[in-house]
């Protein structure tokens, strides 16, 4: 514990991405629970993970068993629009599960989600909520900038969004 810089009492979590060790810092007791859990999840996941045709990893993040909204960056090798889109989705973060794809590694997503006209630099980036649980899937219209993700966010939150038509 004392390599690792952890203090005893405490609830720490080792990662291997963004920061590696995270304390929580509220009442550790049974109590609890709710909070301790809610710090768990928000913590857990990386956010906009890039994902790769034949990353099985990754795929297993975003298609857990639980059924989160996944919300999804199609960019470009550049990664276009992923600052704009990492401080769009912090207000979701262990609620939703965020990943990006890159037109020029995984075209096959692009078609998965019925996407394929925005492979190219031009059209890119693109921002997409896949609700698991109903079966449906949301694209976002316009700029990809922080408010606009957020805004998009809430409006599929508040059932104010159209699904795509497959």
């Amino acid at each position: 514990m004392e390599i690792l810089g952890v203090e005893p009492g405490t609830i720490t979590m080792l990662k291997i991405f963004e920061e590696t060790t995270v304390v929580y810092k509220g009442d550790a007791s049974h109590s609890n629970l709710d909070e301790i859990i809610a710090f768990i999840d928000y913590h857990r996941s990386p956010v906009a993970v890039l994902l790769k045709k034949g990353d099985q990893d990754g795929l297993k993040i975003v298609f857990e068993a639980d059924k989160r909204p996944n919300i999804f960056l199609f960019t470009n090798r550049h990664d276009k629009g992923l600052a704009e889109f990492t401080a769009g989705v912090q207000d979701v973060r262990g609620k939703f599960v965020s990943a990006r794809f890159h037109d020029s590694d995984f075209a096959q997503a692009y078609e998965h989600f019925n996407l394929k006209e925005f492979i190219g630099e031009a059209t890119l980036p693109k921002v997409l909520i896949e609700d698991r649980k109903n079966e449906k899937k949301f694209l976002m219209q316009g700029d990809v900038d922080e408010a606009s993700v957020g805004r998009f966010i809430s409006d599929f939150q508040d059932g104010n969004l159209e699904a795509m038509v497959k």
